[in-house]
């Protein structure tokens, strides 16, 4: 991108900017932007939720594929999906950025021009942040501020064996627009969408806990992965069905081995996972609204540990090829073990 860069630039110029841009929200703030911190005024008798997430170029995001206002679109979608899984609604953010010098001024402003149009959505203000140099690649963080009804409040750690497992959207998109583009072919747009624009499923995980639902997990990381997330912190296991899993247009799970690694460990779908009773799931497929990405039930949660992959429900367990999805460290084998 064009333009003089950030050690050209100097931070004070750039951070004046920056606050300009944020001037439009300044008035819902009780201390807006531009000051020693952020302050914010929670709906009376609500638990404030607070999140924080970061994403790495060349790790989290590639800007070959993704511009600086995609990247700031996606800094806002990664973090406020936690919140979406909590069942609370954003009130803020705060963006921190570490930049090489020789990063243009203009990638910075259009980093914090997708963050805004993101939160303009949500109708979540942007209510300041940081900035600092490396020299390493850009990193970009964002830290939520919400609120949610303590009693509709979603956690993982409240599965109970015989719990259905039930998820929003599509699955399996992403992953196989990164690998398109990786392969150098333009993906589908309906792919491409979900990795350069994810959506935090924030009205999902309200309704959810509106309808009485208690236990959600967001899907960052991969369906197997973020489903033994909520299993074990419930101190549960969970069976998933293969054939139930809603998958991305084009894609099906249940057929070449490589899409089904996709669907299940791919991640980056920012969908949410859920458990609740099947008395209850049957209450809420029937109350979903078609302008809400669909509601399907994919599994059953367990007494015993772990999550096994059926092909179907009742049916024979599967043996998968790939990792099941991503984690930033891991584990290796110790030398000698």
């Amino acid at each position: 991108m064009p333009g003089p860069t950030l050690a050209e630039v100097g931070e004070e110029a750039l951070l004046r900017e920056l606050i300009r841009a944020t001037a439009g929200g300044a008035a819902a703030l009780p201390v807006p932007a531009g000051d020693d911190a952020a302050a914010w005024r929670p709906p009376p008798g609500e638990l404030v939720v607070v999140t924080t997430d970061t994403i790495v170029e060349d790790i989290d995001f590639r800007r070959r594929y993704q511009g600086p206002w995609e990247v700031g679109w996606k800094a806002y979608a990664v973090c406020v999906s936690d919140l979406a899984a909590m069942g609370a609604r954003p009130g803020l953010v705060v963006m921190a950025a570490a930049a090489p010098g020789s990063t243009t001024a203009a990638a910075l402003t259009d980093i914090q021009m997708g963050l805004l149009a993101a939160a303009a959505a949500d109708g979540t203000l942007v209510a300041g942040g940081d900035l600092s140099a490396t020299m390493g690649p850009l990193v970009v963080t964002v830290t939520a501020v919400g609120s949610v009804d303590e009693a509709r409040c979603l956690r993982r750690s409240a599965a109970r064996p015989g719990d259905l497992v039930v998820v929003t959207g599509a699955f399996g998109g992403a992953a196989a627009a990164l690998g398109a583009l990786e392969a150098g072919t333009e993906p589908p747009p309906a792919w491409g969408e979900r990795l350069r624009l994810p959506r935090p499923r924030l009205s999902c995980g309200a309704r959810l806990g509106a309808l009485g639902v208690r236990a959600a997990v967001d899907c960052s990381d991969g369906l197997l992965v973020d489903l033994g997330r909520l299993a074990s912190a419930s101190d549960c296991g969970a069976d998933l069905w293969l054939d139930r899993v809603p998958t991305a247009p084009g894609l099906s799970a249940t057929g070449d081995a490589r899409v089904r690694d996709l669907v299940l460990g791919g991640g980056e779908d920012f969908e949410l996972i859920a458990a609740a009773p099947p008395a209850l799931v049957e209450r809420a497929l029937a109350a979903w609204p078609r302008t809400d990405p669909p509601l399907h039930v994919v599994g059953r949660v367990q007494s015993e540990g772990g999550v096994r992959v059926l092909a179907r429900e009742g049916g024979e367990e599967l043996t998968l090829t790939g990792g099941g999805g991503y984690q930033h460290f891991q584990p290796r084998p110790v030398d000698g073990a």
